[in-house]
């Protein structure tokens, strides 16, 4: 199918970037193997190809490209429900994208703290992140960021209690 394309292709692209020593869309390469095994629960070659893609951009001092795959090992870390590990690498990320003032990436590592703060029950912590990150994803006129957010915001509610709000938010964002 096309995961199997996909993978065909940028294996092919890793190939070819080594053979021409162009490591910045070697680190791309691996970075997207990476998304095609997680999309396929293949985490732990997610995460092996995220933390390539990690090494060499931190050699070649790439900031966001750093930031990047430090957030998709975090939430590959989360779909192997590994949540206290990944936190760590959600919160590195957040640093490095507030540093390089990259808004839209912070709204997205900002919705992803909040799912991992839910997912170990800290619903204060994920409160707080979605404080900041509703209003950003408003900022920086990104819809799915805002979804994302108002969605959480419903979970929450429902875990605390507040089914009839958790539905009436829920039917709002639908």
């Amino acid at each position: 199918g096309a995961n199997a394309k996909a993978r065909k292709y940028f294996a092919e692209t890793a190939d070819l970037c080594r053979n021409i020593e162009n490591r910045h869309l070697l680190a791309l390469a691996l970075n997207n193997l990476g998304i095609i095994e997680k999309t396929e629960e293949n985490f732990e070659r997610a995460i092996d190809y995220f933390q390539q893609a990690l090494e060499i951009q931190k050699d070649i001092g790439g900031r966001l490209g750093i930031a990047s795959n430090l957030s998709n090992v975090g939430s590959t870390l989360d779909a192997q429900e590994n949540f206290t590990q990944a936190r760590k690498f959600h919160l590195e990320a957040l640093a490095i994208l507030r540093e390089i003032s990259h808004r839209w990436g912070v709204t997205l590592v900002l919705n992803s703290l909040a799912n991992n703060s839910i997912s170990l029950k800290d619903y204060d912590a994920a409160k707080k992140y979605l404080r900041e990150s509703l209003p950003l994803s408003l900022e920086v006129a990104s819809p799915p960021l805002t979804l994302t957010g108002l969605i959480q915001v419903a979970e929450l509610l429902r875990l605390e209690g507040d089914s009839v709000g958790a539905l009436e938010l829920a039917a709002f964002v639908r």
